[in-house]
């Protein structure tokens, strides 16, 4: 959950600076690294909020730009020919308590950091 707080805090930073759209919640496509574990996905669209479209394999790399060029040219929105749509998932906020336990980490991380807290110290709710 660590990590996911850490990613969680620069979507939250992107959204703040307006990178992420006007849509809120936002819909973010994923591919590759961390991408690939789907409880930190979960966890994200969560406490976040936004919607995480984790794209097929073929979606992803020189294949995603190669896939991305010819939907320009041919002005389509279609990639059909290109994406496997079975390796194709959608994580969705199905627990938004879970953002309490990020927002509490996120006031324990400013506490440490202002030295106003011990690091190993707890904060019990």
């Amino acid at each position: 959950e660590n990590v996911g707080n850490l990613i969680a805090r620069m979507i939250e930073e992107f959204a703040d600076k307006g990178l992420l759209g006007s849509a809120r919640p936002a819909t973010i496509d994923v591919a590759g690294g961390g991408s690939e574990i789907s409880y930190l996905l979960q966890y994200l669209a969560d406490v976040t909020g936004h919607t995480f479209h984790k794209l097929a394999s073929k979606e992803a790399g020189a294949r995603g730009a190669a896939t991305a060029a010819w939907m320009s040219a041919h002005n389509t929105s279609d990639s059909g020919p290109f994406v496997d749509e079975a390796t194709e998932r959608v994580f969705e906020c199905h627990a938004p308590e879970r953002r309490k336990r990020y927002l509490i980490w996120q006031r324990m991380e400013h506490d440490v950091l202002r030295k106003a807290l011990p690091p190993h110290a707890e904060i019990e709710e």
